[in-house]
């Protein structure tokens, strides 16, 4: 009953945010339901990020969720430089300075792409920022490093999104010499059961993780990394 709580508790929130701020995006007419899907999406998998079975925290989950849609969208969609300084404006009146230069750093080194590990660092960063906002970093700090659990969920992103990211010349770790290590560093991460938890908190991220599992499996028995042979996965 509880869980189901946060569940909408973390959605509404994630919705209210997004229908409050969309306009100052400036959105074209197709990517409107894009990123509300991408909104209440993140909300349902950083559900498991949420800080026991506090409904503050999954509140703040969901507002985390609307900051990483927008984040995506003014970093992916927007081309124009000045709606990453009205992200950060709207960012610095939604949390606390720590939380903020985060922010503005993942946004520097996005705009630079200068991520460290090949492009992990962005996992690490987003998950630092999550935890602090949804004032979990103590309570998921008792189960897991936070920053390899980061680095273990933007293996995650680059494992599903690798034909995208191929496709539009975006870093992705498996695009790269240390592809078969990462693959294998991720498999082992299940093998030791260290992505039950996160499985049991969150259908969509369990969704998400077998999903993610069964394709890295599949990328690690080929020799070679080929694009078109993954595009047909």
């Amino acid at each position: 009953m509880i869980s189901a709580l946060q569940t909408l508790v973390a959605v509404f929130s994630a919705l209210f945010h997004t229908t409050l701020y969309a306009r100052i995006f400036d959105l074209k007419r197709g990517e409107w339901l894009r990123y509300f899907k991408k909104s209440v999406n993140l909300a349902l998998c950083y559900k498991t990020f949420s800080k026991g079975s506090s409904l503050y925290s999954s509140y703040r989950i969901g507002l985390a969720a609307f900051l990483s849609s927008s984040y995506d969208v003014v970093t992916d969609w927007c081309k124009e430089p000045k709606f990453k300084d009205i992200y950060l404006n709207l960012v610095k009146r939604q949390v606390n300075s720590q939380i903020f230069l985060l922010v503005k750093e993942m946004i520097e080194k996005d705009t630079l792409g200068n991520f460290g590990y090949d492009g992990l660092e962005r996992g690490i960063i987003s998950l630092r920022i999550i935890a602090l906002y949804a004032g979990s970093t103590n309570y998921l700090s008792k189960m897991y490093d936070l920053d390899h659990l980061g680095y273990i969920m933007q293996i995650t992103d680059d494992i599903l999104d690798i034909e995208e990211d191929i496709e539009e010349s975006k870093t992705n770790c498996l695009n790269t010499p240390n592809r078969n290590k990462y693959l294998e560093e991720y498999i082992n991460f299940f093998a030791e059961g260290k992505a039950d938890y996160l499985k049991r908190n969150s259908l969509i991220m369990k969704f998400v993780l077998s999903k993610s599992l069964v394709k890295a499996k599949e990328l690690s028995t080929l020799s070679e990394f080929h694009y078109s042979v993954v595009q047909n996965m």
